[in-house]
């Protein structure tokens, strides 16, 4: 069954890691693969669109899809591990 994923984290904590968008975007992307993987061993992922609201005081946000094998998409889903790795070689520049 595929299950539609929204995190959001605040940049204030991610000023604090680095001052920048692109920590906040890495950290909840994390966030949406750790959140995939709970609900079960063989889930993937399928990204969507980050949103940053309200500057350094604001929120990135981002939505996507969690799908289980036999969901609609799943052989062209990103396995969570390989999802993890991809957000771990995003460049933290702003």
């Amino acid at each position: 069954m595929t299950k539609r994923a929204m995190v959001m984290v605040g940049l204030v904590a991610a000023a604090g890691l680095g001052g920048c968008v692109a920590v906040a975007k890495n950290e909840v992307g994390k966030e949406f693969a750790r959140v995939c993987a709970e609900k079960g061993a063989d889930n993937r992922v399928v990204p969507g669109e980050y949103v940053s609201r309200g500057g350094m005081f604001g929120t990135v946000s981002m939505t996507g899809d969690c799908l289980a094998p036999g969901d609609e998409g799943y052989e062209d889903a990103i396995p969570v591990e390989e999802y993890l790795e991809s957000v771990g070689r995003r460049s933290t520049q702003p």
